[in-house]
């Protein structure tokens, strides 16, 4: 495995990983949420208590409890109001987060897997290249292997017409030794030597 290649499998676990805790992220958000509307409904019935409670201190007139109870009883319902409020946009932002993170861990993906492809045309353009090297390789021994065998047949057709040139030679040598035998043994005419 190429460095690159080392690089992608890292970057992709890292987004497996990131991908993971979003979802972690998303789900403990659901809970947070779930939380919150027990919060609310707890928050909603203490202030009907506190109208309750204040209904009957209006009832038995101590005044200053009316007046006062509903308006501690609304602090905390206002306070997980706002809470919840803030959990909500928490949640909205998480779940948007959550999709950008999809979106880039899906890219970084085909990333990937196209430049898994451009690497194995890359190994095999370099291979065919190997196998035009080789080939040229084979074709330039073939050349020399040639050029040799032309220069040897090359000598050898000179030997061979030095050798025919001296039988060329010897055999007018002995067409002499020949016509004089003859003219010897015949008694004829003298043959000078050519």
């Amino acid at each position: 495995m190429t460095g690159s290649q080392q690089k992608f499998a890292q970057t992709n676990q890292s987004l497996d990983e990131m991908v993971a805790a979003m979802r972690e992220i998303n789900m403990q958000s659901g809970k947070i949420s779930k939380i919150i509307k027990v919060i609310d409904e707890i928050a909603f019935q203490t202030n009907i208590l506190a109208l309750n409670a204040a209904v009957e201190a209006a009832r038995a007139k101590r005044v200053w409890v009316s007046r006062s109870l509903p308006m501690k009883c609304a602090t905390p319902a206002q306070a997980a109001g706002d809470t919840a409020e803030l959990i909500e946009e928490s949640i909205a932002k998480s779940n948007g987060g959550k999709v950008k993170v999809d979106q880039v861990a899906t890219a970084i993906r085909i990333v990937t897997e196209e430049s898994a492809k451009v690497k194995t045309l890359v190994d095999e353009v370099n291979l065919g290249s190997q196998e035009q090297t080789r080939g040229i390789e084979q074709i330039a021994k073939a050349v020399i292997q040639m050029e040799q065998l032309t220069q040897a047949t090359a000598a050898g057709a000179e030997e061979s017409a030095a050798a025919a040139e001296e039988l060329n030679a010897q055999s007018e040598a002995l067409k002499d030794i020949v016509e004089r035998l003859t003219v010897m043994a015949g008694g004829g005419e003298t043959v000078a030597p050519r």
